[in-house]
């Protein structure tokens, strides 16, 4: 099968949707179909070195509008222009005589929604939409896919739809049964946004003066710019594919997430939750709902968003936990990107 992803997102990129794309991307080449990945032409580099793919990824870098600085308007053109240009490049391939599935996700509100003009489209969305015309029109015509329980039923009360499936992100195989280890060491991997409700760490780190808490996705300052304190707190910045041999010093992995902000608390859907998994070490999850709605009870320990308290609780508990690790292994394997793929190429099927 010829599959176009179509995609409004620099690539390479050091963000968490540069490695979705690209393990997407994988995980369907590896299945044996003939797939290209469609984005504009903002950068330059090679998928299989920056992500340690197994595979080359062809890509087709469309010319359309850049901004160096840009604000809400600059951001509109952008995505009008890729819109337009990735349309005409599909256009043209059907005008020769192509016959392709196009496969796309929500890298903003709007440069899909034109896609069903040229071809058939399954879209995976990461987050809800509101209803306009583009949109409407779109949501008529496309396969959907979303990450989380919460978006699925937000878009089927929005667009009058039925049994969207949901395929939360996945994980790659090389994180599979890393070293057990034995010492005090509470890991937490990702990047420093502010929804994320790291503010909880430092002093967490107070209430637990015997953990050692180290946060993997960038230095102190930068953590210190967006949530002041960071005290307490070890850090490490590494690229992408040595994020597991991080993974492999932990004694318990965090998750933190905050009911402060919606999107946080209901729709994301973070890839470190079956990487997480995956190592089979205990984890401390933030009952957000939209974590709750992706994590089985009995697979991770609970604490209370946004308090320290319940978070340093919470590790020590994990730290006596020396059960459950072929549970939550076993529960990630069911969500590789492999078979996230061939769950979603059957749907293709259909």
């Amino acid at each position: 099968m010829k599959i176009y992803f179509v995609a409004h997102a620099r690539m390479p990129s050091e963000k968490a949707y540069g490695i979705h794309i690209a393990k997407m991307c994988e995980a369907f080449i590896e299945a044996g179909h003939d797939l290209k990945l469609v984005v504009p032409a903002r950068t330059e580099g090679s998928l299989k070195e920056m992500y340690g793919l197994r595979v080359e990824v062809p890509l087709v870098r469309v010319h359309s509008l850049v901004f160096e600085r840009y604000e809400r308007l600059g951001f509109f053109l952008m995505g009008a222009s890729f819109a337009l240009m990735s349309l005409w490049y599909l256009w043209r391939k059907k005008l020769a005589g192509e016959s392709f599935v196009i496969y796309t996700v929500d890298m903003d509100t709007f440069s899909h929604t034109l896609l069903p003009l040229v071809g058939p489209v399954v879209a995976e969305f990461h987050s809800p939409k509101r209803s306009n015309i583009f949109s409407r029109f779109f949501f008529k015509r496309a396969k959907v896919i979303t990450t989380n329980p919460l978006i699925k039923h937000e878009l089927e009360k929005t667009f009058n739809l039925k049994n969207i499936p949901v395929e939360p992100n996945g994980v790659d195989d090389s994180f599979f049964d890393l070293p057990r280890t034995s010492g005090r060491r509470a890991v937490y991997v990702g990047r420093f946004y502010a929804w994320k409700g790291l503010e909880i760490l430092p002093k967490a780190a107070k209430l637990a003066p015997d953990v050692e808490f180290r946060v993997v996705g960038g230095t102190k300052e930068e953590f210190a710019k967006v949530f002041g304190d960071a005290e307490g707190l070890e850090f490490a910045e590494v690229p992408y594919a040595e994020v597991v041999n991080e993974l492999a010093t932990a004694d318990v992995l965090l998750l933190t997430g905050t009911g402060k902000n919606e999107d946080s608390n209901r729709y994301t859907a973070p890839m470190k939750v079956f990487e997480y998994l995956a190592t089979g070490k205990p984890m401390v999850v933030s009952r957000t709902e939209a974590l709750a709605s992706l994590i089985p009870e009995t697979l991770v320990h609970y604490c209370e968003p946004d308090n320290a308290e319940s978070l340093a609780n919470t590790i020590q508990a994990a730290l006596k936990d020396t059960n459950g690790a072929d549970a939550r292994i076993a529960y990630a394997r069911e969500h590789t990107w492999r078979a996230r793929a061939d769950r979603i190429l059957e749907l293709i099927a259909k």
